[in-house]
């Protein structure tokens, strides 16, 4: 990403040796999720900070399907923090943790709750 190399950030992925080599599921929506939360991280990281990206196997989906796995997405960075008010409204649409007028990051403050939206819409669960 131009803003991942613009601040000189460093980004890690991890994929767990029990991930499957072929999943299936919604990619679209996978995609939207995972490229919500590495922008905020991206957003909300300072220069020559550090990303993560962790995949993993959750556990067995509830599914007659032999086979089906729940994967986990773990997204860390090296940015400021929250505080525990913070990440309780952290998915309330329009929340932002820097509503000042002269906020440092942009945004509508939409992508994490769309991002709590369509974890919720697979069947899944997200957590700070």
């Amino acid at each position: 990403s131009p803003q991942l190399k613009a601040k000189q950030l460093s980004c890690t992925v991890e994929i767990a040796p029990d991930v499957p080599t072929i999943v299936f599921g919604d990619e679209a929506r996978t995609f939207q999720i995972v490229t919500n939360l590495l922008s905020n991280s991206i957003k909300f990281t300072p220069p020559l900070g550090k990303i993560g990206i962790k995949i993993g196997v959750f556990g067995e989906c509830p599914s007659a399907v032999p086979n089906h796995v729940w994967l986990s997405f773990e997204v860390s960075d090296s940015g400021r923090g929250m505080t525990h008010a913070e990440q309780g409204s952290l998915f309330t649409p329009y929340f932002q943790t820097d509503s000042g007028i002269n906020r440092e990051h942009q945004g509508a403050g939409l992508g994490l709750s769309i991002v709590k939206g369509l974890i919720d819409l697979m069947g899944g669960t997200i957590k700070v």
